[in-house]
């Protein structure tokens, strides 16, 4: 990629447009899958900020039929089918993300960095389709488990617990297990365990620079622990 390209693709993605920053990666990918680390980061958060978009929209939606029972029953009929087209809209594109990473990225990506964090994004595509699934795809949590599970053991053993790599998947595993596995208790014990160790490394290991990358993971991990504690109490 010469430097003009990537002069574009980050100036796409400062004027947070995540479907155009996508599609400018795409045309890059298709011609050599190992993008620098910076893109690599951009590309996964091109794809989150797009997913959240539609789940947000999604939960709003889904919110209005909740509430229905002051509604007219054709407006409940026209959200849900709105509400439809919103999940197919979101499924399309983490199918397609999917499609990139499993026959693009991981085949030809030896760094296990990398690998790590695409298989992140597998999960999470994966994940995002599972929210909506009624009744639950049992083979498709399981795919999900074990993904983010081989993107850990990729990266737990080389490098340290406070690693932003490392508590964004442990991050995303908790709320898995916790949402969708029906694992709560497993998941709050997962995510306090990782707290605690990793601010204990924090206090002679790490560099400021490390410092501030992992602590919002830090940050939402106990977040969600207290949240999730008074949810089940």
């Amino acid at each position: 990629m010469n430097e003009n390209a990537k002069e574009l693709i980050r100036i796409i993605h400062k004027t947070k447009r995540p479907l155009d920053t996508i599609y400018f990666l795409d045309k890059v990918l298709e011609q050599n899958p190992n993008l620098d680390y910076e893109f690599q980061v951009i590309y996964i958060q091109s794809y989150k900020a797009l997913a959240s978009s539609y789940r947000n929209g999604i939960r709003n939606t889904q919110e209005e039929i909740d509430e229905g029972l002051h509604k007219e029953a054709e407006l409940i009929s026209r959200l849900s089918t709105f509400k439809k087209k919103q999940v197919e809209e979101l499924n399309q594109i983490c199918n397609k993300g999917l499609k990139v990473v499993d026959q693009l990225i991981l085949p030809k990506t030896e760094d296990f960095k990398t690998k790590a964090l695409f298989l992140k994004l597998k999960g999470d595509l994966h994940r995002y389709i599972c929210e909506n699934e009624q009744p639950r795809n049992e083979k498709r949590i399981s795919l999900i488990h074990e993904t983010y599970k081989a993107a850990l053991d990729l990266v737990s053993k080389d490098l340290p617990a406070f690693h932003q790599i490392n508590l964004g998947i442990i991050l995303n595993l908790c709320v898995l297990m916790f949402e969708i596995m029906n694992q709560k208790k497993e998941a709050i014990e997962l995510a306090e365990s990782t707290y605690e160790n990793a601010s204990k490394e924090f206090e002679n290991q790490i560099s400021n620079d490390e410092y501030y990358d992992s602590l919002p993971y830090l940050q939402i991990l106990i977040d969600n622990v207290t949240l999730w504690k008074n949810m089940i109490q």
